[in-house]
């Protein structure tokens, strides 16, 4: 693989990525857009970091190792993304005080489920590679391609499971847990959890 290649389909996913996540964080939009991207490149960047490795390359450039790192990363970004883009905000807008970060790490394992489910399917449904294969054809990198493509279908189920998840975290995210109720009632104090009550 020329470096060119190597840096078109490593680094300019990451620098994306950063991009979004330093810029205005608030919102399913920008929730869509860094969980998008990062489905899209994740498989790629994973086959690149253990193609990138001599020695770890032949044991771990299986299917299974590479959609692990891949899961990682998505996992990692789905969990910041959320964090920044719905922490403190109910689904009407409002802000909450006690904002349940659980909620984030639950919803992003939803997430990371989602995925799991839908590159097992393209793995084992050829018939969903053939129009990719048939558009490209056989050239370069055959491994490049079946990731690209898996990268290509996670990115399509990303965009109904992230926007499911971020309403579902926004909502429930600023509930009062079991806990804080029992807090509030041992103190003989109202629970206000967010400042619109």
């Amino acid at each position: 693989m020329a470096l060119g290649a190597l840096l078109v389909q490593t680094v300019v996913p990451i620098v994306a990525i950063i991009i979004f996540l330093s810029g205005n964080t608030s919102g399913a939009s920008f929730t869509l857009k860094v969980n998008f991207i990062t489905h899209m490149f994740a498989p790629l960047l994973a086959y690149n970091f253990i193609g990138s490795m001599p020695i770890v390359g032949d044991f771990f450039g299986q299917p299974i190792p590479i959609m692990i790192l891949a899961y990682i990363i998505i996992f990692t970004i789905a969990v910041l993304s959320m964090y920044k883009a719905s922490s403190g905000v109910r689904s009407d807008g409002a802000q909450c005080l006690n904002y349940d970060t659980s909620s984030i790490f639950i919803g992003s394992s939803k997430i990371v489920i989602s995925a799991i489910i839908t590159s097992f399917v393209v793995m084992s449904t050829p018939k969903l590679q053939d129009p990719f294969i048939k558009l490209i054809g056989n050239v370069g990198d055959t491994k490049r391609i079946f990731y690209a493509i898996i990268g290509f279908y996670l990115a399509m189920v990303s965009l109904s499971s992230v926007s499911a998840i971020y309403w579902q975290m926004s909502s429930y995210g600023c509930e009062p847990t079991f806990r804080d109720v029992e807090k509030a009632y041992k103190k003989g104090k109202t629970l206000k959890y967010d400042k619109a009550s």
